[in-house]
């Protein structure tokens, strides 16, 4: 019964949801390993990411991170890990943040003075130390962010059910230190709250970028989405010329494909199930693959994107395009 109602979602015929028409503000995509053998395969094009066109710039990296140092982002999670934190460990993070993260100076002194380091602080510090995008604690312009907070901290006993509702909207892993912590802990995180929203004023300051409309995108000619037709070229950027050599990164997809048989097929789906189209990968998955497909099909980035490596696509999209995707979460 539930694959029928699945197979009845499809509308081959259509690709396009009722509710959602041409532009659907959520959607969930993700590959399928079905395909055809590679010898029946279009010629192959020119990659945009390795072609010799001149390359647009996202965002920096480092200057998407709370924290852009890379050892000191790795002595925080070695400390605040599962097992407890010492004084000496805090003494030593101390003299690194006021290198590496100064907003965290008051935060460690603060905690210096605890016994034990409750559970929402390590998960929050913790979080401070991700080496992906620290827009992925706001999904806000930096103006509402700065307007809930100059608020709070003018009156900090002013946190009611209504305010922290208000908080999981803006500020996800915020929502949930709040809901744990009192006070004092909240008022300590002044500073981050300031550095927090000079990274969002970053992101909004980047221009979109102006794609001609006659795309060149390799997409073109593996892709079927009736009602999403390219409407832009993907574009080349600086970031494509880097290469993830992080093997051991936990969130990291990695295959080793198949030598007879394409990767398989990359879906599109809205939040109602109706299936938009597919495009044909004749590499294996990655965040390039959404990535292009959204940047040259839709007109407007969606409002959520559901997909098993939304981590990763994050940083790939805000370093490339952070202008169309500043207000997707993922």
């Amino acid at each position: 019964m539930a694959w029928n109602s699945f197979i009845r979602l499809l509308t081959l015929d259509n690709f396009t949801c009722p509710s959602c028409s041409d532009s659907p503000s959520i959607i969930v995509c993700d590959g399928l390993t079905l395909s055809y053998r590679k010898k029946y395969r279009l010629a192959t094009e020119t990659s945009v990411t390795s072609s010799e066109a001149p390359r647009l710039t996202g965002c920096s990296f480092t200057q998407l991170l709370l924290i852009p140092n890379h050892g000191f982002r790795q002595l925080i999670l070695k400390c605040f890990g599962s097992e407890g934190i010492s004084d000496e460990d805090i003494t030593v993070l101390i003299t690194g943040a006021e290198d590496h993260a100064p907003f965290l100076v008051p935060v460690l002194k603060y905690l210096k003075d605890i016994e034990n380091v409750p559970k929402h602080w390590k998960m929050l510090i913790r979080d401070m130390a991700k080496s992906t995008s620290a827009s992925g604690f706001a999904q806000c312009t930096a103006a509402a962010l700065k307007q809930f907070f100059d608020y709070f901290f003018d009156f900090p006993h002013a946190v009611y059910d209504a305010t922290l509702t208000s908080l999981s909207k803006l500020c996800p892993p915020l929502f949930t230190f709040f809901k744990h912590s009192n006070t004092d802990d909240r008022l300590q995180l002044k500073l981050f709250i300031g550095k927090l929203t000079e990274v969002l004023e970053y992101i909004e300051s980047k221009p979109e970028h102006q794609l001609r409309p006659d795309s060149t995108s390799s997409g073109d000619s593996y892709g079927v989405f009736p009602s999403l037709p390219v409407i832009r070229e993907r574009g080349c950027y600086t970031m494509d010329t880097k290469t993830k050599t992080d093997y051991k990164d936990p969130c990291r997809k990695l295959g080793k494909g198949h030598k007879t048989l394409l990767p398989g097929i990359f879906l599109v789906h809205c939040q109602h199930g109706v299936c938009y189209g597919f495009h044909v990968m004749d590499t294996h998955e990655s965040p390039d693959t959404p990535f292009t497909i959204i940047s040259t099909r839709f007109r407007k980035a969606p409002d959520a994107i559901v997909y098993d490596n939304s981590c990763n696509l994050h940083s790939y999209a805000l370093n490339r395009n952070p202008a169309f995707f500043k207000d997707t979460r993922f």
